[in-house]
């Protein structure tokens, strides 16, 4: 292991993610100068009026270019993309995934934590993954230090169920991670 230390607010996030179901991704990445992993991209799922005193105590510091927005004239808070406004049509799983891939560089490494929606056996299930995001065309050096550096980021996060390793959008489609859970 490196010894990069994680920011607190990443843990933070993950726990809105796994126990509030504020956020279906978080995107993690280094920060400017490679000696901590931050919090980047996040897709938060509760609108304002459904935010409890827990919830915003782990939104808090969000703002409007971390967050994705499927549609501009949905409500966005910060840098959140809200979605759950009960008079407009919630988007569908694929849409959210495709807005995560979106927001994954083509020439950068990430990691990230997508709390993905499955069919299995007939029966919905929701999984944990986290994603090492490191393409083809990203720099041997940020390649070597996103290996060496994502095992501390993972101990931090209890409740991961799948870990995935990707180098190319093949690898991380909706229907390989699928397919990768199936298997579990």
């Amino acid at each position: 292991s490196s010894g990069i230390p994680t920011n607190d607010q990443c843990l933070k996030k993950f726990t809105g993610l796994k126990t509030r179901h504020l956020y279906k991704y978080v995107i993690f990445q280094m920060n400017e100068q490679n000696n901590e992993i931050i919090v980047g991209h996040r897709y938060r799922l509760k609108k304002s009026t459904e935010l409890t005193a827990e919830d915003l105590e782990i939104i808090e510091g969000d703002d409007e270019t971390n967050t994705s927005n499927l549609d501009k004239e949905k409500h966005t808070e910060g840098n959140e993309t809200n979605t759950s406004n009960s008079d407009e049509e919630k988007p569908t799983e694929e849409e959210m995934y495709e807005d995560f891939l979106a927001h994954l560089p083509e020439t950068e490494c990430r990691y990230a934590v997508y709390d993905i929606q499955f069919q299995k056996k007939e029966v919905l299930s929701n999984k944990i993954v986290f994603i090492t995001w490191s393409p083809d065309n990203a720099k041997i050096k940020a390649k070597m230090i996103y290996a060496s550096s994502k095992n501390v980021l993972i101990s931090s996060l209890n409740g991961v169920h799948q870990i995935i390793q990707a180098t190319d959008m093949d690898e991380v489609s909706f229907a390989s991670i699928e397919e990768k859970l199936q298997r579990v």
